[in-house]
C-alpha cells in the first residue's frame, strides 16, 4: 500500500503541495486500462484532488500500472477479493478530505468541472450526501 495523504496531485499524478479539496475512491478489479483512464480525466478535475485506488484482487497487472503512470496515487490492493463495497468503504477510510467521492473504476469524469460543482452542493451545513450526473 502507498500512504494516504491530504495533498493535491498535479495533472501527471505526482504529489503536490497544495491542499487536496476532495478525494476521489475508485475500485478496482481487472480492468487496468479503464481505471488508468479514469484517474487520467480525475486529475484534469479544476478542484484539487487526491486519488485512491482500492483494488479489488485484480491479477491483470492493475498495480504496476497504476504505481508507474501516477506514483502519487495512493493505492491499495487486497490478496482476496473481497467485492466493490468493501474496497470503497476501505477507500473512504483512508482518504483524509472532508469531502470524498467514491465511484468504480469505469466512472469517467469527462466534464474537468464535475467535482467543482458537486463540491459546492456540500456548503449547507445539513448536506451529508450529493449525486453526479455523469
Amino acid at each position: 500500500m502507498t500512504s494516504p495523504c491530504a495533498f493535491a496531485l498535479s495533472p501527471s499524478g505526482e504529489i503536490t503541495d497544495r491542499p487536496a479539496v476532495t478525494t476521489v475512491v475508485f475500485t478496482a478489479h481487472n480492468r487496468r486500462d479503464m481505471v488508468l483512464d479514469a484517474i487520467a480525466l480525475a486529475l484534469k478535475q479544476t478542484v484539487p484532488v487526491h486519488i485512491i485506488v482500492a483494488d479489488d484482487a485484480s491479477t491483470d497487472g492493475t498495480r504496476e500500472a497504476v504505481v508507474a503512470a501516477y506514483p502519487g496515487v495512493t493505492y491499495v490492493r487486497s490478496d482476496t477479493s473481497f467485492g466493490p463495497c468493501y474496497q470503497r468503504n476501505r477507500g473512504v477510510e483512508l482518504a483524509q478530505t472532508e469531502i470524498v467521492f467514491p465511484l468504480d473504476d469505469d466512472s469517467m469524469l469527462i466534464d474537468p468541472a464535475t467535482l467543482e460543482v458537486a463540491t459546492r452542493d456540500f456548503a449547507p451545513a445539513d448536506v451529508g450526501i450529493v449525486c453526479m450526473p455523469f
